[in-house]
């Protein structure tokens, strides 16, 4: 998650971006606890940032479509600013995203990431 962010950062550079919110779909957002999230490397940590869980995302704008036309063109106007990226040619992304798969990431990307030192002994 937290490379998607970056990477949709780095497609719209120069174009400055004050982010109030970050709605979180799903069971990832009902159940996380975004504190341990953002510590552990998972998403990034967004100055003066709230996040909000809304539970099945899909479900509630497909609903909200259907039982109202204002919410039904917002839906038209957002599908209309769709655009496609194909994040598995940005050979940055790959290599960020590798990099990811391992918990805590890139240190010197997540500056609340917990000192943690693991010592392996044999017996």
């Amino acid at each position: 998650m937290w490379r998607h962010c970056s990477t949709s950062q780095e497609i719209l550079q120069g174009i400055h971006m004050d982010i109030h919110y970050v709605y979180i779909a799903g069971a990832f957002g009902v159940f996380s606890n975004f504190e341990n999230a953002i510590r552990f490397g998972i998403i990034p940590n967004f100055p003066n940032t709230e996040f909000r869980p809304i539970g099945n995302g899909s479900l509630s704008g497909a609903n909200a479509a259907l039982v109202s036309s204002d919410y039904m063109n917002i839906a038209e106007k957002a599908a209309r600013m769709m655009v496609y990226i194909d994040l598995l040619v940005d050979t940055d992304f790959i290599e960020e995203y590798s990099a990811a798969l391992k918990i805590f990431g890139k240190p010197e990307l997540f500056s609340q990431r917990p000192a943690v030192e693991i010592t392996l002994s044999s017996k």
